[in-house]
């Protein structure tokens, strides 16, 4: 098996889940089941009918054919039974199946989210199918809060800067990062309740989502006035989650407002101003000691619109209020502070962060205290927590994306030449009061992370200064704040104030499609070379710079891919990630293949194997679009709005949780890129296929339905807008509709941006057929819109999963502005897991650390070299973790580990590269394809080891795949001959092929004139076959030979044959040659035992062994 692996989600059953989640994806242990007769179906039923018509054989094919077609029908007509077609969302024909869960056999949508916590208004009513009116965001940062779940109170998820839960009762607030936990292997955001939210007045109705977008959650609680619970504009309270807000605002209407301390509040007092200046607020004074109440030292009752509150952990909080109220606490209750009545208005809190130490050690402990902020307003350069007075008056209630593109011509004053990609971050803001000094669009104070203030309009962001700066552009006005005296702190590293209802980010888009470079090559084939010359025929440097390919490398590499193509093919058993994992190699080996050969003259045998090697892509690619005898074929989702797994669906633990939405931008990403490469090289599939592919693409990259309220009315409303993306995070996560603990998280960051990457290549082929009628501009933001979520993800990956412990950002005031993580814990230079509470060295199926890096680099394509282009961070990392575990590491991963070398000393890596072998290797990866990206390197110049014994010995004709009734079987490595040197009986029908290009006339050993003879093999007499069989009179060898010679060769074949490994929870690599081939040609009956063997079932050869011998 082969591959990733992704979460394991709690499940103690073995051996289901060596079978479901097989990392590999690759290749798992393949029983001996019938099913691989089903494919051959009655097509080849009639053609077999024809030729034995009046034979014994007839009989027996006949019952087996019709047997298997029964079994297929009654398979189908069971699903049938369980199915009813749901109506679609809209009157559009989709290309895969539209299901019903619950009506499919899955968990219906309602047992997996709680439709009673959702607004009336975002159920959708017109459709049994449907759970909200637009696609449900399966990704969206609040999905913990409205799983089903047996407590009362949510799972947390995190709002930056601050954490939530929710119960029936309650709004808990914490801010996690006080409470930060490192060991070796881990960081973790420890969420406790420090400030809790509720009202006085029970008797609660409801409680549910308001309304959502890419930036925000609306919750609201509906309390009292409505005995039915209907009125959803009674007495009610609600709070605006707003991702990048330090405030928590809530606004009541008609209720009591308490608030609850972690554990005890110390004081509630007016805070202590020293020249702030008070014109912000229409209130002439902001707090006071209520008439009446200045003498009881065992309540204080304080009056006005700002308020400051101390608990006993020392953490201070600064309250505003858009009505002037009366805030009570009782000192013989020092749990609770509450108002005096009921309020209807808008109350906000900002804790002042306490200061944390930059050097954390390794601890399980969590702080009990904190450094006081106290006196913070007290001092005039304490310029941050003055800022969260000053700009308390402007609140966010939602935000949109919206993103825009320049043109290369647009861009001319740089001297790049890389189109820009602008995103926006768009709040909806209210104020509490609207005095003439207070501009919503400017006063709105907002955190960004790390990510974001490297991506800001330049105008906006100069890293040599820490000066208040303001830009103003197209899309608004914005200012950068500098605080020294207070800092927001995330798992992310430090937050950045900045001021302005509209933030504009940018980045620079890649300008290459398949490949970053392009080679040309030299004509001629150097006989010998020196490792110390740098015009060595691998690789040279031409005068201008190109890189140039010599004739003899390029004849190692087309040598390599011609073996490596045929080494493992997908199966129609595998899982959508191992099958989009193979198909995506194949369709890498065309690709390189096409470059290699570049537009020179070839021969006609050159020709036809790149025509056969495409031939073969396009029909693995169409054979999973269409569902074609694939086990794990593709449904629509209708109630959720999404593409998934048919394994994936009826079993919440297979295909890695795709059918509960986890990883399908890992999965689809490989389909993608497969079909991409197939679309430029056939235009053909485009256009007949051009809808399946396109269904792939928006299940993850959709650029609409954003919000809640957004408009279902026109024929888009399949998917939910970017599935995976965190617009907020800059990056994706893979957790599905799966409760977490510390909620959302990604691990595979490559593969992420492998599913983009993929996207963007899908979207230009895909859109360059319609470029001569697009004139709108349409065609090119398809494809920017693609690109744009490529280089936020690449910018968010390099700056949280490669740490590098010695890097500074300089010029800066507060310097570890782009340090993300501790020294201590970044000296192990990858992140394996990235979640909204806590980061991990470490995956979802063990921390050895090569796993950590190498699940990280994977796949390795063109836009590999951009991902890690930073070489300094590579060599640093390969020498401090990975170079002494490269001898000692398993082979499925050793792949990717000489591709890390080769970034930065590729003459080494080329020699590594050299002993490997593709059969060893992660199914997403081959030997050719590690040769040619170490070739690419700036630096390869020359060939350490010379190129003799280097090329590769096996004949391609040998491999199953190469035959098309060994292929229709399902057989794997090598089979004509097998190891042994045995041809088996489904070599009787090779591919057509030109005389230039050799093909096996042998079949097994010579045989005795006796034993040609049909009655002298009992397999054949059992068939009624009659005359000469072994060899027929054409000199064809049937399958049902099994002379005494041909047997026993059999019987030792079988016994040096080992069988396939158990599956376990790392990458695995292919099956050996050995291990593939269990059916002996000459004995079709002569099957070894073992249920995990890849082999077809007894019936299925019978009917195989009768196709070809008369065919």
């Amino acid at each position: 098996m082969k591959a990733r692996i992704t979460k394991d989600y709690g499940s103690t059953d073995t051996e289901n889940t060596e079978n479901r989640l097989s990392p590999t994806a690759g290749i798992h242990t393949n029983k001996c089941v019938s099913h691989n007769a089903e494919h051959l179906e009655q097509d080849k039923y009639s053609t077999i009918q024809k030729k034995v018509r009046n034979s014994a054989a007839f009989t027996i094919i006949l019952f087996i054919t019709f047997s298997f077609i029964k079994s297929r029908q009654n398979s189908e007509e069971q699903i049938g039974m369980q199915v009813t077609m749901p109506s679609l969302r809209k009157e559009v024909d989709l290309p895969y199946l539209s299901i019903d869960r619950a009506n499919y056999g899955s968990e219906a949508a309602t047992d997996i989210i709680d439709l009673s916590l959702f607004s009336p208004s975002l159920i959708d009513n017109s459709s049994s199918s449907s759970t909200l009116t637009v696609p449900f965001p399966t990704h969206a940062f609040w999905v913990n809060l409205v799983l089903k779940q047996t407590p009362d109170l949510s799972y947390p998820v995190m709002c930056y800067p601050y954490g939530y839960k929710w119960s029936s009762r309650e709004l808990q607030v914490s801010y996690p990062s006080l409470r930060r936990m490192m060991d070796p292997l881990r960081l973790q955001d420890v969420f406790n309740a420090d400030l809790t939210f509720s009202v006085v007045e029970g008797g609660l109705k409801k409680r549910f989502l308001e309304r959502f977008d890419p930036l925000s959650a609306t919750l609201r609680f509906i309390n009292m006035g409505d005995e039915e619970g209907t009125n959803l504009n009674s007495n009610y309270w609600e709070t605006y989650m707003v991702s990048g807000s330090p405030y928590v605002t809530v606004k009541y209407s008609g209720l009591t407002p308490v608030f609850h301390a972690l554990s005890t509040f110390l004081t509630l007092m007016c805070p202590a101003y020293n020249g702030i200046d008070d014109s912000q607020h229409d209130n002439a004074k902001f707090c006071e000691v209520e008439a009446g109440n200045e003498g009881d030292q065992f309540k204080t009752l304080l009056h006005g619109t700002q308020f400051q509150i101390t608990t006993n952990e020392n953490l201070t909080w600064l309250l505003f209020s858009s009505e002037p109220l009366t805030i009570v606490f009782d000192h013989k209750i020092p749990e609770i502070i509450q108002a005096s009545s009921q309020f209807s208005g808008i109350l906000r809190a900002a804790l002042l962060p306490p200061p944390q130490s930059e050097l954390l050690q390794y601890t399980s402990a969590v702080p009990q205290r904190f450094p006081s902020m106290d006196d913070a307003l007290s001092q005039k350069d304490n310029e941050g927590a003055r800022d969260i007075v000053r700009y308390s008056n402007v609140y966010p209630v939602g935000g949109d994306v919206t993103w825009n593109f320049k043109s290369e011509e647009m861009d001319k004053t740089k001297d790049d030449t890389n189109p820009i990609g602008q995103y926006q971050f768009n709040y909806e803001t209210r104020a509490m009061s609207l005095p003439t000094s207070s501009t919503p669009d400017k006063d709105l104070l907002m955190l960004i992370l790390p990510h974001h203030v490297q991506s800001l309009a330049s105008a906006l962001y100069n890293s040599t200064t820490t000066a208040r700066r303001t830009t103003s552009d197209s899309f608004g006005v914005n200012s950068l704040k500098d605080w020294n005296d207070l800092t927001f702190r995330t798992l992310k590293g430090r937050m950045t104030p900045i001021l302005g209802s509209s933030i504009t980010f940018e980045e620079k888009l890649i300008s290459f499609e398949f490949d970053d470079w392009k080679p040309t090559f030299s004509s001629t084939v150097q006989k010998t070379s020196s490792s110390n010359d740098p015009s060595h025929a691998l690789y040279e440097t031409a005068k201008e710079g190109k890189q140039v390919i010599s004739a003899e490398t390029r004849k190692i590499l087309l040598d390599q891919i011609a073996v490596d193509f045929y080494m493992v093919l997908p199966s129609p058993e595998e899982s959508v990630y191992g099958y989009g994992k193979q198909v995506a190699r194949l369709a890498q080996l065309v690709h390189l293949e096409n470059i290699l050969h570049g537009d020179e003259s070839i021969t006609p045998s050159q020709q036809y194997e790149k025509q056969e090697h495409l031939r073969k892509l396009h029909h693995y690619v169409t054979k999973y679009l269409e569902g074609d005898g694939i086990d794990d074929f593709l449904l629509y989702d209708a109630n959720f709005g999404g593409l998934v797994s048919q394994n994936g669906i009826l079993d919440r633990m297979a295909d890695f949780g795709n059918g509960w939405y986890n990883d399908h931008h890992f999965h689809y990403g490989y389909h993608l890129y497969a079909c991409a490469v197939l679309g430029k090289l056939n235009s053909t599939f485009v256009s007949e296929y051009q809808s399946h592919v396109d269904t792939l693409m928006y299940d993850v990259t959709h650029n609409a339905h954003k919000k809640s309220s957004s408009s279902s009315s026109d024929n888009t409303a399949f998917f939910p807008f970017t599935r995976h993306k965190s617009w907020f995070d800059g990056h994706s996560f893979a957790t599905g509709l799966f409760l977490s603990a510390d909620g959302k998280s990604q691990e595979s960051s490559t593969e992420s941006i492998n599913c983009y990457y993929s996207a963007y290549l899908w979207s230009t082929v895909r859109n360059n057929q319609r470029a001569a009628n697009d004139d709108s501009g349409g065609k090119s933001d398809i494809i920017n819109f693609t690109r744009l979520l490529l280089a936020m993800e690449i910018q968010a990956v390099k700056m949280y999963w490669h740490m590098d412990p010695d890097s500074k950002e300089t010029g800066q005031k507060q310097e570890d502005l782009f340090q993300i993580y501790n020294p201590t814990f970044s000296k192990t230079y990858m992140m394996g897991n990235i979640g909204q509470f806590d980061d991990t060295v470490s995956t979802w199926f063990g921390s050895n650390p090569i796993y950590v890096h190498m699940i990280n680099y994977m796949p390795i394509t063109g836009i590999s070299h951009t991902v890690f282009d930073d070489r300094k961070y590579v060599e640093m990392e390969y020498t401090s973790v990975l170079a002494t575990l490269f001898a000692d590491a398993p082979a499925q991963w050793k792949g990717y580990m000489v591709c890390a070398h080769g970034l930065f000393d590729p003459i080494a890596a080329w020699d590594e590269a050299i002993q490997l072998n593709s059969v060893d290797l992660d199914v997403a990866i081959s030997k050719s394809q590690i040769l040619y990206f170490i070739s690419t390197m700036d630096d390869f110049h020359h060939l350490p080891v010379t190129s003799q014994g280097m090329m590769p010995e096996t004949k391609v004709d040998s491999f199953c795949a190469y035959h098309d009734t060994c292929l229709d079987l399902n057989l794997k490595g090598k089979c004509c001959p097998t190891d042994t040197g045995f041809f088996l009986g489904c070599c009787l029908t090779p591919i057509t092929k030109p005389t230039a290009i050799a093909k096996p006339t042998a079949i097994g050993k010579p045989t005795t004139i006796g034993d040609t003879l049909c009655s002298e093999n009992p397999t054949c007499a059992l068939l009624g076959l009659e005359g000469a069989c072994c060899p027929t009179t054409t000199g064809i060898m049937l399958g049902c030979c099994d002379s005494k010679t041909n047997k026993d060769n059999s019987d030792q074949e079988a016994k040096t044959s080992q069988p396939t490994s158990k599956p376990s929870r790392i990458p695995h690599a292919s099956p050996t040659v050995s291990q593939s081939n269990k059916l002996n040609g000459n004995s079709i009956l002569d099957v070894p035992p073992s249920s995990t063997s890849t082999c077809p079932s007894k019936s299925a050869a019978l009917l195989a062994a009768a196709a070809a011998m008369l065919a």
